[in-house]
């Protein structure tokens, strides 16, 4: 039998949720999404269960997490500290380098951060986006937690703007110079914050993106999309410890003769799928995927597409495109193509 305060937070979730569909955010769970003024918003109901005043958190993500080690939180004292700009008065701001964080957050950010932290609301961003705190009984007031909540919409959207007008990381610059050269070449779309680059390739989708690990610390990601889906599920990726374990129900761990793939690589794909798999996998290809990931990084291929990640500080700058176009190569002797030019672009 359900006890009295299982029935009585059984009811406040209802309640809760029956603001926020009205809010448009739907619910599994404790958890909430939903999309505002055309940007996502999640919302967390279980956040600060226990301390003296409950909140809800809710956040706008930005579409791609910010590489700055962002910190802006509330003082400790907020409104202590003398200071002619509200946000000095009330904000203290970190990073991984201070002055890329400062430049962030420009006069119109600084100004609806204040203001949204006027209306007595908790704010914070984070690289991940600006969230904001709402008092439990929200749903007493749905027309201010709407209010509030295209407030944080606004904030996240100027954010994004803010973010590419900035310097890339200390840590990329030479990687960001290499893939800026390379886009104004060819007209491919370049960011510096986070460091990016997307675009098409002899026929292929690809993109290349940094992502903050740590301090100071970045990952890169090659990812290019195969011409066509295979027809055979696939997953190659590296050996791991447990690899020893069996394989799950109808699949195989293929071998393919070659001692150093077969060492570095796990090819799992459907037990009848032993022909196309010795069809795809000719010495050309061996050869490439061996390579990538012996000199740059973890390289990976499923059905759709291929990639490898390596830590930024072990890829020199100019083996970004060359690994961009050695995954293009790749994709492109997949699609039984095996050619060193396709649609003009030199491959080599």
């Amino acid at each position: 039998m359900a006890s009295a305060s299982d029935i009585g937070t059984a009811v406040e979730h209802a309640r809760y949720e029956a603001c926020l569909k009205g809010l448009a955010l739907s619910f599994e769970g404790d958890r909430g999404r939903g999309v505002v003024a055309g940007r996502t918003v999640t919302c967390d109901l279980s956040e600060g269960r226990g301390r003296p005043v409950p909140f809800v958190g809710f956040q706008a993500p930005f579409v791609r997490r910010l590489d700055l080690g962002l910190r802006v939180v509330l003082r400790p004292f907020a409104g202590v500290v003398e200071e002619e700009d509200p946000f000095e008065a009330e904000f203290t701001l970190g990073g991984d380098e201070p002055g890329r964080a400062r430049e962030l957050l420009e006069p119109a950010v600084r100004e609806q951060l204040a203001a949204l932290h006027a209306t007595g609301l908790v704010v914070a961003v984070s690289d991940a986006g600006p969230r904001i705190e709402w008092p439990e009984t929200f749903f007493e007031d749905p027309v201010g937690l709407s209010a509030a909540l295209h407030a944080l919409v606004r904030l996240s959207a100027t954010m994004e703007v803010s973010a590419r007008a900035l310097r890339p990381s200390v840590r990329l610059s030479g990687h960001a110079e290499a893939l800026a050269h390379f886009a104004n070449e060819h007209g491919f779309e370049f960011a510096t914050t986070p460091l990016g680059l997307e675009g098409e390739l002899a026929g292929c989708a690809f993109t290349v993106r940094s992502q903050r690990v740590g301090w100071h610390s970045h990952c890169l990601a090659w990812e290019v999309r195969l011409m066509r889906p295979l027809a055979t599920v696939l997953d190659v990726r590296r050996q791991r410890l447990l690899d020893t374990l069996p394989t799950q129900l109808g699949t195989a761990d293929f071998v393919l003769g070659s001692a150093e793939f077969d060492r570095r690589f796990r090819v799992e794909a459907a037990v009848e799928a032993r022909a196309d798999v010795a069809r795809l996998f000719e010495p050309a290809l061996i050869e490439l995927l061996v390579d990538l990931d012996r000199e740059i990084g973890a390289t990976r291929l499923n059905r759709d597409r291929i990639g490898v990640e390596a830590l930024a500080n072990e890829v020199r700058p100019l083996a970004l495109v060359s690994t961009l176009k050695r995954l293009v190569r790749a994709a492109v002797l997949i699609d039984k193509n095996d050619s060193e030019s396709v649609a003009g672009f030199q491959l080599a």
